[in-house]
């Protein structure tokens, strides 16, 4: 299949993407969605971001970013926790990373997943250089259909989590506003400064 094709794979007839709950008007699944991911958020960051098969998330592998995504979204897509298999962009543009050379998004992020983990917890300069480097650079990999941002918020906060702070980036938050202005500006070094202003020791 061309990619035209793939992405038409995606989506009922009517342009709605495709769920298990057999749900086909876009408003209803965009609030359906929203129902069951924030509850799922709220249960991560009750239980310390373990996820009910035990699995502690902690910010030492980019398989984790696959793990979230799946925990969020497996009672509304059967693709959840599977990498797009489509190229897409913003503005009509291929903005981000071309699905066929995913290796190489993984490689790379892990390696900044690595250098995160490297920092001192009590460097906050540090730490928030590197994890707003990694978010940053997440964004733009974007490897899921549907579902980055809600992705990408959650390993944030549970990056924090692995260096003793917290980072409250609910809706409607300031964190939140200048999180998300930043993520799409694509900017790296607002990404930086918003963790900087938001991240708290616990």
């Amino acid at each position: 299949m061309n990619n035209q094709e793939r992405w038409q794979a995606y989506l009922q007839p009517n342009g709605v993407l495709k769920n298990l709950l057999n749900i086909t008007d876009q408003q209803t699944l965009h609030d359906t969605e929203y129902v069951l991911t924030i509850q799922r958020q709220a249960y991560l960051q009750r239980h310390a971001f373990v996820l009910p098969d035990g699995a502690r998330l902690q910010g030492k592998n980019v398989a984790e970013v696959r793990q979230i995504h799946h925990y969020l979204f497996a009672d509304i897509y059967d693709w959840a926790g599977h990498y797009r298999d489509v190229n897409m962009g913003k503005g009509g543009t291929d903005m981000f990373f071309p699905f066929e050379r995913f290796a190489t998004a993984e490689s790379d992020i892990q390696e900044k997943i690595d250098r995160f983990q490297a920092t001192n917890a009590g460097d906050k300069q540090a730490v928030t250089q590197a994890a707003g480097e990694l978010i940053s650079e997440i964004n733009w990999w974007h490897p899921f259909r549907e579902g980055n941002g809600r992705t990408q918020r959650v390993f944030a906060q549970v990056l924090a989590h692995a260096k003793r702070y917290t980072f409250d980036i609910e809706p409607d938050s300031t964190a939140y506003v200048e999180y998300m202005q930043a993520s799409i500006d694509d900017n790296p070094d607002e990404m930086v400064k918003v963790m900087q202003r938001h991240f708290r020791v616990v």
